[in-house]
């Protein structure tokens, strides 16, 4: 006896959505870069929650010239990190199962570090994120 079960026929549309993830009402993709100086935690980007959403934090990108420690914070609390190499300059974070939460009024920032060179180094980042 088979121990599987014979699948059902689907007919019309069929909308899947990835658990976790909510279905937007407006997508967030941010972009700056900023000359970041030597050793200093320095903001590439802040961006404040609406005081009508909430925002799900669906991933970010972060490189430079330089390798880079980065930082997702919300209210100041850091909520997320990844570090770029010299083998591999770029880094991304993807929470697209399990996105991350900013309520209303909170203030999302990207911040990173560098320690190479004591000089000034360009730095990247892209905030992903959706919100309802």
């Amino acid at each position: 006896m088979n121990s599987y079960k014979t699948p059902l026929p689907i007919t019309g549309i069929v909308t899947v959505v990835p658990s976790g993830l909510p279905a937007f009402t407006s997508t967030i993709n941010i972009y700056n870069e900023i000359l970041v100086p030597y050793n200093t935690e320095t903001t590439i980007i802040s961006y404040t929650v609406p005081t009508s959403h909430t925002v799900y934090i669906t991933g970010f990108n972060g490189s430079g010239d330089t390798v880079g420690e980065f930082y997702v914070k919300i209210a100041g609390t850091t909520v997320s990190y990844s570090r770029s190499s010299a083998s591999n300059p770029s880094c991304s974070e993807d929470y697209f199962e399990a996105p991350i939460t900013a309520a209303p009024g909170q203030t999302i920032t990207i911040s990173t570090i560098t320690y190479e060179n004591a000089s000034t180094h360009t730095m990247r980042a892209t905030l992903k994120a959706g919100f309802i």
